[in-house]
Order: structure tokens, then sequence, then C-alpha cells
């Protein structure tokens, strides 16, 4: 991929019901977890492994307003703990 590429993916979306317009709420973390490690991720997170051999650095964007409990922060822990 070449730098300043643009990808969009449902996977950076947790079901309906799992987040809020504030972000993810502690308990439904986990939740949105399992979600990424359903069959249904696999193909959005073999995306996700790809990028992170080819970039140095990807953006995790996100539109709550909570900046320590959101989707963004949650696929962020779960690629640095190695969950993939």
């Amino acid at each position: 991929m070449q730098d300043g590429c643009s990808l969009t993916s449902r996977l950076v979306l947790p079901a309906r019901n799992t987040g809020s317009s504030l972000g993810i709420p502690p308990s439904n973390r986990e939740r949105y977890l399992k979600e990424l490690t359903s069959g249904d991720a696999s193909e959005d997170l073999e995306v996700v492994k790809r990028l992170l051999e080819e970039q140095d650095r990807i953006t995790l964007v996100f539109a709550a307003k909570d900046t320590m409990h959101n989707n963004a922060v949650a696929l962020r822990d779960f690629v640095l703990n190695d969950r993939f």
C-alpha cells in the first residue's frame, strides 16, 4: 500500500448497542473484543495485520466523545496485546 492511503472497514464499528455516542462503556468493551475474534472479523483483521506489516504507523479514527473508552482504543489495545 502507498503512503497516504485510506481504508474504511466495518471492523472499526462495534455491533449496534455495543457502544454509544459517548464511547464504549467498559462493560461492553469485552463484548466488542469478542466480536474482533469472531469469524466475521477475520478478513478485516487480516487487512489490519497487513497494514501493520507494511506501514510504520496506522491511524485509528473514532467519533466518540470519550477519548479513553472507544472502539479505536479497544482495537489499539487488541493489536498491542497481540490478540490477533
